[in-house]
Protein backbone atom coordinates (compact mmCIF):
# COMPACT_ATOMS: atom_id res chain seq x y z
CA UNK A 1 0.00 0.00 0.00
CA UNK A 2 2.85 2.37 0.82
CA UNK A 3 4.55 1.59 -2.49
CA UNK A 4 1.44 2.28 -4.57
CA UNK A 5 0.76 5.48 -2.61
CA UNK A 6 4.36 6.65 -3.18
CA UNK A 7 4.02 5.98 -6.93
CA UNK A 8 0.74 7.88 -7.08
CA UNK A 9 2.25 10.86 -5.26
CA UNK A 10 5.46 10.92 -7.29
CA UNK A 11 3.80 10.56 -10.69
CA UNK A 12 0.53 12.39 -10.02
CA UNK A 13 -1.13 13.09 -13.35
CA UNK A 14 0.75 10.81 -15.78
CA UNK A 15 0.03 7.74 -13.63
CA UNK A 16 -3.72 7.20 -13.74
CA UNK A 17 -4.13 3.49 -13.00
CA UNK A 18 -2.24 0.61 -11.39
CA UNK A 19 -2.93 -3.06 -12.05
CA UNK A 20 -2.37 -4.75 -8.70
CA UNK A 21 -0.43 -8.01 -9.04
CA UNK A 22 -1.49 -9.08 -12.55
CA UNK A 23 -1.89 -12.83 -12.81
CA UNK A 24 -2.88 -13.10 -9.15
CA UNK A 25 -4.68 -16.38 -9.86
CA UNK A 26 -1.33 -17.96 -10.78
CA UNK A 27 1.70 -18.79 -8.68
CA UNK A 28 3.92 -16.87 -11.09
CA UNK A 29 1.84 -13.71 -10.76
CA UNK A 30 1.19 -13.90 -7.02
CA UNK A 31 4.63 -15.21 -6.04
CA UNK A 32 3.10 -17.95 -3.90
CA UNK A 33 0.12 -20.32 -4.14
CA UNK A 34 -2.78 -18.04 -5.20
CA UNK A 35 -4.94 -16.85 -2.32
CA UNK A 36 -8.06 -14.85 -3.30
CA UNK A 37 -8.78 -13.94 0.32
CA UNK A 38 -5.29 -12.53 0.86
CA UNK A 39 -5.54 -10.67 -2.44
CA UNK A 40 -8.90 -9.19 -1.40
CA UNK A 41 -7.36 -7.98 1.87
CA UNK A 42 -4.43 -6.45 0.00
CA UNK A 43 -6.68 -4.77 -2.54
CA UNK A 44 -8.91 -3.22 0.13
CA UNK A 45 -5.96 -1.98 2.16
CA UNK A 46 -4.30 -0.34 -0.83
CA UNK A 47 -7.61 1.21 -1.89
CA UNK A 48 -8.22 2.56 1.62
CA UNK A 49 -4.78 4.14 1.79
CA UNK A 50 -5.19 5.80 -1.60
CA UNK A 51 -8.54 7.23 -0.54
CA UNK A 52 -7.14 8.38 2.80
CA UNK A 53 -4.35 10.22 0.98
CA UNK A 54 -6.83 11.79 -1.45
CA UNK A 55 -5.13 10.26 -4.47
CA UNK A 56 -7.44 9.69 -7.49
CA UNK A 57 -5.58 6.61 -8.71
CA UNK A 58 -7.67 3.86 -10.31
CA UNK A 59 -6.79 0.50 -8.76
CA UNK A 60 -7.31 -2.28 -11.29
CA UNK A 61 -7.85 -5.73 -9.83
CA UNK A 62 -7.03 -9.25 -10.90
CA UNK A 63 -5.04 -9.45 -14.10
CA UNK A 64 -6.94 -12.71 -14.45
CA UNK A 65 -5.33 -15.32 -16.66
CA UNK A 66 -7.56 -18.09 -18.07
CA UNK A 67 -5.99 -21.49 -17.58
CA UNK A 68 -6.17 -24.75 -19.45
CA UNK A 69 -7.39 -27.93 -17.76
CA UNK A 70 -3.73 -28.79 -17.09
CA UNK A 71 -3.25 -25.94 -14.61
CA UNK A 72 -0.32 -26.67 -12.32
CA UNK A 73 1.62 -25.32 -9.34
CA UNK A 74 -1.55 -24.57 -7.40
CA UNK A 75 -2.83 -22.11 -10.01
CA UNK A 76 -6.54 -21.32 -9.67
CA UNK A 77 -9.01 -21.02 -12.55
CA UNK A 78 -9.62 -17.31 -12.98
CA UNK A 79 -13.41 -17.56 -12.64
CA UNK A 80 -13.12 -19.39 -9.31
CA UNK A 81 -10.54 -16.83 -8.16
CA UNK A 82 -12.89 -13.96 -9.07
CA UNK A 83 -15.84 -15.55 -7.25
CA UNK A 84 -13.79 -16.00 -4.09
CA UNK A 85 -12.45 -12.45 -4.42
CA UNK A 86 -15.99 -11.11 -4.32
CA UNK A 87 -16.92 -13.44 -1.45
CA UNK A 88 -13.96 -12.07 0.51
CA UNK A 89 -15.35 -8.55 0.21
CA UNK A 90 -13.26 -6.92 -2.56
CA UNK A 91 -15.18 -5.25 -5.38
CA UNK A 92 -12.79 -3.59 -7.86
CA UNK A 93 -14.39 -1.06 -10.21
CA UNK A 94 -12.20 -2.54 -12.95
CA UNK A 95 -11.46 -6.25 -13.34
CA UNK A 96 -8.53 -6.89 -15.65
CA UNK A 97 -8.11 -9.96 -17.84
CA UNK A 98 -5.03 -11.07 -19.76
CA UNK A 99 -5.77 -13.00 -22.94
CA UNK A 100 -2.52 -14.36 -24.34
CA UNK A 101 -2.19 -17.36 -26.58
CA UNK A 102 -5.93 -17.69 -27.15
CA UNK A 103 -7.46 -19.78 -29.92
CA UNK A 104 -7.18 -18.31 -33.41
CA UNK A 105 -10.92 -17.98 -34.05
CA UNK A 106 -12.12 -14.73 -32.40
CA UNK A 107 -15.75 -15.88 -32.63
CA UNK A 108 -15.20 -19.26 -30.94
CA UNK A 109 -17.65 -19.78 -28.08
CA UNK A 110 -16.27 -20.14 -24.52
CA UNK A 111 -15.46 -23.74 -23.63
CA UNK A 112 -13.90 -25.40 -20.62
CA UNK A 113 -10.13 -25.72 -20.66
CA UNK A 114 -9.67 -23.90 -23.96
CA UNK A 115 -8.74 -20.18 -23.68
CA UNK A 116 -10.68 -18.20 -26.27
CA UNK A 117 -11.22 -14.50 -26.86
CA UNK A 118 -14.86 -14.61 -25.77
CA UNK A 119 -13.78 -15.80 -22.33
CA UNK A 120 -14.57 -12.22 -21.32
CA UNK A 121 -18.26 -13.23 -21.51
CA UNK A 122 -17.72 -15.78 -18.73
CA UNK A 123 -15.90 -13.19 -16.62
CA UNK A 124 -18.80 -10.82 -17.13
CA UNK A 125 -21.29 -13.48 -16.00
CA UNK A 126 -19.45 -13.83 -12.69
CA UNK A 127 -19.45 -10.04 -12.25
CA UNK A 128 -23.17 -9.83 -12.99
CA UNK A 129 -24.01 -12.69 -10.63
CA UNK A 130 -22.84 -10.58 -7.67
CA UNK A 131 -24.42 -7.34 -8.84
CA UNK A 132 -21.26 -5.79 -10.28
CA UNK A 133 -22.83 -4.69 -13.58
CA UNK A 134 -21.42 -1.17 -13.19
CA UNK A 135 -17.87 -2.49 -13.02
CA UNK A 136 -15.97 -2.86 -16.29
CA UNK A 137 -13.42 -5.21 -17.78
CA UNK A 138 -10.02 -4.15 -19.05
CA UNK A 139 -8.14 -6.48 -21.40
CA UNK A 140 -4.69 -5.50 -20.16
CA UNK A 141 -2.83 -7.97 -22.35
CA UNK A 142 -3.88 -9.45 -25.64
CA UNK A 143 -1.36 -11.36 -27.70
CA UNK A 144 -1.84 -13.68 -30.62
CA UNK A 145 -0.79 -17.28 -30.18
CA UNK A 146 2.94 -17.83 -30.61
CA UNK A 147 4.07 -17.76 -34.24
CA UNK A 148 0.86 -16.38 -35.77
CA UNK A 149 2.30 -12.94 -36.62
CA UNK A 150 5.15 -13.31 -39.07
CA UNK A 151 6.63 -10.62 -41.34
CA UNK A 152 8.55 -13.04 -43.53
CA UNK A 153 8.72 -16.69 -44.47
CA UNK A 154 6.99 -19.13 -46.77
CA UNK A 155 3.55 -17.94 -47.92
CA UNK A 156 3.92 -14.95 -45.59
CA UNK A 157 1.77 -12.74 -47.85
CA UNK A 158 -1.26 -15.04 -47.55
CA UNK A 159 -0.57 -15.51 -43.88
CA UNK A 160 -0.49 -11.78 -43.25
CA UNK A 161 -3.85 -11.30 -44.97
CA UNK A 162 -5.40 -13.87 -42.63
CA UNK A 163 -3.63 -12.42 -39.59
CA UNK A 164 -4.75 -8.91 -40.49
CA UNK A 165 -8.37 -10.03 -40.84
CA UNK A 166 -8.24 -11.98 -37.57
CA UNK A 167 -6.70 -9.14 -35.53
CA UNK A 168 -9.13 -6.64 -37.02
CA UNK A 169 -12.01 -8.90 -35.96
CA UNK A 170 -10.54 -9.18 -32.46
CA UNK A 171 -10.25 -5.43 -31.88
CA UNK A 172 -13.61 -4.63 -33.46
CA UNK A 173 -15.21 -7.33 -31.32
CA UNK A 174 -13.65 -6.01 -28.11
CA UNK A 175 -14.58 -2.45 -29.02
CA UNK A 176 -18.23 -3.35 -29.50
CA UNK A 177 -18.62 -4.63 -25.92
CA UNK A 178 -19.70 -1.64 -23.83
CA UNK A 179 -18.52 -3.28 -20.61
CA UNK A 180 -14.94 -3.55 -21.94
CA UNK A 181 -13.25 -0.24 -21.22
CA UNK A 182 -9.86 -0.71 -22.85
CA UNK A 183 -7.75 -3.33 -24.61
CA UNK A 184 -3.97 -3.37 -24.93
CA UNK A 185 -2.15 -5.27 -27.67
CA UNK A 186 0.72 -6.83 -25.77
CA UNK A 187 3.22 -7.56 -28.53
CA UNK A 188 3.99 -4.41 -30.49
CA UNK A 189 7.77 -4.89 -30.26
CA UNK A 190 9.47 -8.24 -29.57
CA UNK A 191 10.87 -8.83 -26.09
CA UNK A 192 13.35 -11.32 -27.54
CA UNK A 193 14.31 -12.99 -30.79
CA UNK A 194 11.93 -15.84 -29.97
CA UNK A 195 9.07 -13.36 -29.44
CA UNK A 196 9.65 -11.62 -32.78
CA UNK A 197 7.21 -13.95 -34.53
CA UNK A 198 4.28 -12.58 -32.52
CA UNK A 199 5.27 -8.89 -32.77
CA UNK A 200 3.79 -6.26 -35.07
CA UNK A 201 7.15 -4.49 -35.39
CA UNK A 202 9.92 -7.14 -35.47
CA UNK A 203 13.55 -6.29 -34.82
CA UNK A 204 14.25 -5.75 -38.51
CA UNK A 205 11.57 -3.00 -38.55
CA UNK A 206 9.52 -4.82 -41.18
CA UNK A 207 6.10 -3.56 -40.11
CA UNK A 208 3.28 -6.07 -40.16
CA UNK A 209 0.37 -4.77 -42.31
CA UNK A 210 -1.90 -4.74 -39.26
CA UNK A 211 0.10 -1.91 -37.69
CA UNK A 212 -1.71 0.58 -39.94
CA UNK A 213 -5.12 -0.74 -38.92
CA UNK A 214 -4.04 -0.76 -35.28
CA UNK A 215 -2.87 2.86 -35.49
CA UNK A 216 -6.18 3.84 -37.08
CA UNK A 217 -8.19 2.09 -34.36
CA UNK A 218 -6.23 3.90 -31.66
CA UNK A 219 -6.69 7.23 -33.45
CA UNK A 220 -10.46 6.83 -33.34
CA UNK A 221 -10.41 7.25 -29.57
CA UNK A 222 -9.46 10.91 -30.02
CA UNK A 223 -12.86 11.82 -31.44
CA UNK A 224 -11.48 13.94 -34.29
CA UNK A 225 -11.14 11.31 -37.00
CA UNK A 226 -13.36 11.16 -40.07
CA UNK A 227 -12.53 7.61 -41.11
CA UNK A 228 -14.92 4.69 -40.78
CA UNK A 229 -15.25 3.50 -37.20
CA UNK A 230 -14.78 -0.15 -36.23
CA UNK A 231 -17.26 -1.05 -33.54
CA UNK A 232 -18.39 1.69 -31.17
CA UNK A 233 -16.15 4.25 -29.56
CA UNK A 234 -16.33 4.26 -25.77
CA UNK A 235 -16.89 8.02 -25.88
CA UNK A 236 -19.94 7.84 -28.09
CA UNK A 237 -23.47 7.86 -26.72
CA UNK A 238 -25.71 4.92 -27.41
CA UNK A 239 -28.74 7.08 -28.15
CA UNK A 240 -29.34 8.26 -31.69
CA UNK A 241 -29.46 12.05 -32.06
CA UNK A 242 -32.90 13.41 -32.89
CA UNK A 243 -33.35 15.63 -35.93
Amino acid sequence: AAQVTALAQRFAGPLQAVELFPGANTGAGWGAPPNPEAYASLYNQVQAQLQSAGLPLLLVGGGLQPLSTQAANGDLPDLAFLQRLYQAGAFPAVISVQLTGVADDPLAAPRTGQPVLRHYEEVRQVMSSVGQEKSVIWITAFRAASGTIQASGVNSANGQVQQNASLYQVMAQLRSQLYIGVAFYDSLNPLSIDAAQSALIPSDMQYHPYTGVFRELIGQNGGTTFVSRYGRSKGEGIDKPRP
